[in-house]
């Protein structure tokens, strides 16, 4: 009985660790509902840490075990979430009080639009030190200061 309890024991310590398998490659992906459960560990055997509620948030993809990836949001919190919960889509967040849209990338381009903090919007591509971007049927261009969701 005492080595069940040790047995026992070890499989919970192997069950949380987080050493779990993580990719060499930094890559953004997109919440596909507007309600997702982080998880402290990949499978819902694990408390949930938090709940999002906005649709294509986009999350910064960190690691990967079985159908589960290990995410981390714009504010730098992390846990896990389900594959079938992760959408391709490729999006960006705002993150300041205001920000300007521009007509163009050139960095004379005069701002068409006032964008607001955490405004979700569809990535189209980026540059150098701007992101093309549409928000709603709104095409235009956003500072990478003023966003997250990016590869550099």
């Amino acid at each position: 009985m005492r080595y069940l309890k040790y047995l026992f024991l070890i499989l919970i310590l192997i069950n949380t660790n987080t050493s779990y398998a993580k990719t060499n490659e930094v890559s953004f992906m997109s919440l596909k509902s507007s309600e997702v459960n982080l998880r402290a560990g990949p499978n819902k055997n694990f408390i949930t840490l938090y709940t999002y509620k906005l649709k294509y948030m986009p999350v910064k993809i960190v690691g990967e075990y079985d159908k589960w990836f290990n995410i981390i949001d714009k504010d730098g919190d992390s846990g896990w979430v389900s594959e079938n919960l992760i959408s391709r889509i490729r999006t960006v967040i705002t993150v300041n009080d205001t920000q300007f849209l521009y007509s163009n990338y050139n960095d004379t381009a005069l701002p068409t639009y006032k964008v607001e903090k955490n405004v979700i919007a569809r990535l189209v591509k980026c540059k150098k030190f701007r992101c093309k971007v549409k928000i709603g049927k709104i095409k235009g261009w956003l500072n990478k200061s003023d966003i997250w969701g990016y590869s550099s």
